[in-house]
C-alpha cells in the first residue's frame, strides 16, 4: 500500500485528491497540505472519506510587527578633476525584514506548541514563503525569504506567551542558463 501527499489546494489538488481517493487498495494514506487548512478540509469533505489527513504547512504570527529595509547597489566611479561621480550600475538591493512577534498561549497555557512550530521554520534551510500584506506591496510575488536570525527575548512577568524576533532577507529566484 501506498502514502500520497497532496501539496495545495486548488484545482489541480482538488481533482487528485478525488482521483487518488478512488483508489484505496493503492493508496492507504493520503495527505492534504496547504496554506489554509479549510480548503484542505473542504476536499475531504467533498470527497467523502474522513481517514484523509489535512494540514497547513504555513504558521500564523499573530501579533506581529515588521519593518522591512531596502538599500540599493550602486557602482560610483569617481570623475577626475571634477566633482561627483558617475553611477554606472544601479540596481535594488535584497530587503531586510525584522519581525517581531508575541506568541500567545491558550487558557492561560505557555505557548510550547507554538514555539515549537516556529522553530521548525527556523530550522528550514532553504527559501521560505513570506505571506504578508505589508510586503506584498514591496516585494515581487515570486520573491522568497531566508531567516538569517532569531531570538526569544525575555518577557518578564508573563506566563502565557513569549516574544520572538526575527530577521530576514529576500532571495529572488533566477535562472541560469550555460551554453
Amino acid at each position: 500500500m501506498g502514502k500520497v501527499l497532496i501539496i495545495g489546494a486548488g484545482g489541480v489538488a482538488t481533482v487528485a485528491a478525488h482521483k487518488v481517493a478512488q483508489h484505496p487498495e493503492v493508496f492507504d494514506e493520503i495527505m492534504i497540505a496547504s496554506r489554509t487548512k479549510a480548503k484542505c478540509d473542504a476536499i475531504v469533505k467533498a470527497i467523502g472519506n474522513p481517514s484523509i489527513q489535512t494540514a497547513s504547512n504555513t504558521f500564523e504570527l499573530d501579533y506581529a510587527v515588521m519593518s522591512v529595509t531596502g538599500k540599493k547597489n550602486i557602482i560610483e566611479t569617481p570623475l577626475i578633476g571634477r566633482k561627483g561621480s558617475v553611477k554606472e550600475l544601479i540596481s535594488m538591493g535584497d530587503y531586510k525584514i525584522s519581525i517581531a512577534a508575541f506568541l500567545q498561549g491558550e487558557d492561560g497555557q505557555y505557548p510550547e506548541e507554538k514555539i515549537t512550530r516556529l522553530r521548525e521554520i527556523i530550522n528550514i534551510n532553504e527559501t521560505i514563503e513570506l505571506i504578508s500584506a505589508f510586503t506584498d506591496l514591496l516585494l515581487d510575488s515570486e520573491d522568497k525569504v531566508v531567516i538569517t536570525d532569531s531570538s526569544f527575548p525575555p518577557t518578564p512577568g508573563v506566563e502565557d506567551g513569549q516574544a520572538a524576533k526575527l530577521e530576514l532577507v529576500t532571495d529572488k529566484v533566477f535562472e541560469l542558463t550555460i551554453e
